[in-house]
């Protein structure tokens, strides 16, 4: 008997509905996890704009309320502080505050209204490594606002200066600061900030405004200004000044009804319309030390010049210059000063025999008159006799990058008396610039523009006629015509005056 063949499934076979089974069960749970994450990722994502839109109603909620807390210690505040400042002023006894930009004057300038017989202060948020010498010093106190406001709480920065800036109302009678900053920020990285004015305003705050340079300098202003300017070498436009037209024309506006008076002298006047022209740079001369020229003795002459930026000062021309009068054979050495503490640059000045200060800015600096403070001779740039507190006294020598090796081969060969000069550089600085000099500049500034009243005011007029009694008189200079500064307002260069630079930006 035949027997039947059975066909049978093999193994993979028999398999099969198994395996697809699997592939199947593993590609719903696959979708169904699909879905699930796509859940999960959409509701969190809901979630996360529910709490985004809560976190943004609450600031804005917050604001809000901040923004009335604010109105109401201004409503309180400020009247109380404007009283105050009533009482002190018709006591005579009125509160002075110089900031906030921590530079070394500003001690200066406090203890000159301490010499018109006022309470003054100078108070900073942050210090350089120059000088820390001021009166109220909140920057520790200001770094940690700015942790607070970095890792705790955002508004921290802004509340801590609020603080201080009520403070500065209740205690203080008039303010003078410089452009650059305010307690509150600017609308702009250079700037005062408006709101804070009007408080100041509201407060019956005197407010005076001294420009310093980079707070003010424009590069369309300077570069209409002639064929040497600062700017003709910036390596970085927009850095180290408030450089843009429209920035200072944004900063400057609305301050004319704000602010009590503008200050600027020198380079300066030709960015600030309706500015006061007054030299405001106090040295407190006593405190140099003046010492003999040193002996030549066959040794070079000692060329000393210590910018903070050369590409402002054109002090390439200097060293320029100084290299090709010793190619030529002559006796000369230049010293270059920086990067240390101005005890050292004032004791490299003494041993130097001439100081050059700088080459195309057009205006004398702070460092030319430290140099004259210690008897040496200065030479430097100077755009416009106008400009300086007095020209027929001042006895710096003028040089520019064209005429700076003539300058200086006269020095060799002594067609210059520079004993002579640093002698009377000495007494320039005693008769402008020392503390009772200024401090009587002041005291004329308040009494043409803070309206103390007829008591105060003769109290201030009493301590002006004094300081300016006891100021040393002074002779002509005696530099070489050659070497001194037209007083026409234009020359071959093409220079432009102050007034005509100004039109840029009115």
């Amino acid at each position: 008997m035949c027997g039947a063949y059975v066909m049978t499934p093999s193994d993979d076979e028999a398999d099969a509905p198994s395996h697809l089974r699997g592939k199947v069960r593993q590609a719903l749970l696959s979708a169904l996890g699909l879905r699930l994450g796509m859940w999960v990722v959409e509701g969190y994502l809901a979630v996360e704009r529910f709490f985004g839109f809560l976190k943004r109603l609450l600031f804005t909620c917050l604001k809000f309320v901040g923004r009335q807390i604010i109105r109401l210690i201004d409503a309180v505040v400020l009247p109380i502080a404007a009283a105050l400042t009533r009482r002190r002023v018709s006591r005579g006894s009125v509160r002075t505050l110089w900031g906030y930009t921590p530079i070394l004057t500003l001690p200066h300038l406090a203890a000159c209204d301490k010499l018109l017989g006022l309470q003054s202060e100078s108070v900073v948020f942050s210090t350089y490594h120059i000088s820390r010498q001021f009166d109220v010093n909140l920057q520790k106190w200001n770094g940690s606002a700015i942790w607070m406001s970095q890792n705790v709480f955002g508004p921290s920065l802004y509340l801590f200066r609020m603080a201080v800036l009520y403070w500065i109302t209740l205690r203080y009678d008039v303010i003078s600061i410089f452009y650059d900053r305010s307690v509150l920020p600017g609308q702009s990285r250079f700037g005062l900030n408006r709101d804070e004015l009007r408080r100041l305003n509201r407060a019956g705050t005197r407010i005076y405004t001294y420009a310093y340079g980079a707070d003010v300098r424009t590069r369309g202003i300077t570069m209409a200004l002639g064929k040497y300017n600062c700017c003709i070498e910036c390596p970085d436009p927009g850095t180290y000044c408030i450089c843009n037209n429209q920035e200072l024309r944004d900063a400057l506006s609305g301050m004319a009804d704000a602010v009590t008076a503008r200050i600027a002298m020198g380079d300066m006047a030709a960015y600030v319309p309706g500015c006061r022209k007054m030299h405001h740079w106090p040295l407190d001369v006593a405190s140099f030390a003046v010492t003999e020229p040193p002996e030549r003795n066959g040794r070079p002459l000692r060329v000393a010049h210590a910018p903070n930026h050369p590409e402002f000062k054109g002090s390439r021309h200097i060293v320029a210059a100084v290299d090709r009068l010793r190619e030529e054979g002559h006796d000369i050495e230049l010293v270059q000063i920086s990067g240390v503490s101005n005890a050292e640059v004032l004791r490299q000045f003494s041993d130097a025999d001439v100081i050059v200060d700088q080459l195309y800015i057009g205006f004398h600096g702070y460092t030319a008159l430290e140099a004259m403070a210690v008897g040496r001779p200065v030479v430097c740039y100077i755009r416009e006799a106008e400009m300086l507190a007095d020209a027929d006294a001042c006895p710096i020598l003028n040089a520019n990058p064209d005429t700076i090796y003539d300058v200086l081969l006269a020095c060799l060969r002594g067609e210059v008396d520079l004993t002579a000069l640093g002698t009377q550089g000495r007494r320039y600085v005693e008769r402008y610039y020392d503390l009772p000099a200024i401090a009587a500049r002041l005291g004329n500034l308040y009494l043409d523009t803070a309206d103390f009243g007829p008591a105060l005011d003769a109290k201030l007029r009493d301590r002006v006629g004094h300081l300016e009694a006891g100021l040393p008189s002074i002779d002509e200079a005696s530099v070489p015509e050659r070497f001194r500064w037209a007083s026409d307002r234009t020359d071959g260069d093409g220079r432009a005056s102050p007034a005509s630079a100004r039109q840029h930006i009115q």
